[in-house]
């Protein structure tokens, strides 16, 4: 298990190289916000997380079956993990953002031209910070 990557694993490359090409300006692995989203197009306030189908639970796919050994140990840990990226992306789309995730079986050409298709639906934010809220601007009361 060692050898298994957190982060910059080839679907993840190949997503981001995709979003790339087509002229998104990607920042990887973004620490600010929560559950440190794969990729993140900041003036489409978007977050995409690539989810290994096993890790993360793919229910209709194939690799995302149960261990046969040690259930006592992976059956928590696959549940929390399911529990823990359901709570990003619910804290994500509660600040603003717009949250996808292609799973790992999905990065295919079709796969990748559907969620750019997606992506590229929504609209521009004029925002320069990723890591904060944008709310509109307060209007200051005159005292008097």
């Amino acid at each position: 298990m060692a050898a298994i990557r957190s982060s910059s694993t080839s679907p993840e490359r190949q997503v981001i190289k995709y979003l790339r090409v087509l002229g998104h300006r990607i920042q990887p692995n973004l620490n600010g916000l929560p559950g440190r989203p794969d990729a993140v197009i900041a003036a489409r306030r978007t977050a995409v997380f690539v989810h290994g189908c096993f890790w993360h639970q793919h229910g209709i796919c194939p690799d995302s079956r149960l261990p046969r050994s040690n259930t006592k140990y992976w059956l928590p840990k696959l549940r929390a993990n399911k529990l823990r990226d359901l709570r990003n992306a619910r804290r994500l789309r509660r600040t603003g953002w717009h949250v996808f995730v292609i799973w790992d079986c999905q990065v295919t050409p079709q796969g990748l031209s559907r969620l750019a298709r997606r992506i590229t639906r929504l609209p521009h934010v004029s925002q320069t910070n990723p890591r904060t809220r944008s709310s509109p601007p307060h209007k200051q009361r005159r005292s008097g």
